[in-house]
């Protein structure tokens, strides 16, 4: 691997789609706890 390579600000199809994945698991895991709080203190509240 050369330092031109490296330097390359192109990310690679795999790396973009992992990078895209992870970023969508985070962001469901997020959604999903915030959800899931708002049910139960819903619930508490009722």
């Amino acid at each position: 691997m050369t330092d031109g390579d490296f330097c390359n600000p192109e990310p690679t199809p795999v790396s973009q789609y992992r990078n895209v994945a992870m970023q969508l698991t985070v962001k469901f895991y997020f959604i999903e706890n915030f959800v899931a709080i708002k049910l139960e203190a819903t619930v508490k509240v009722m």
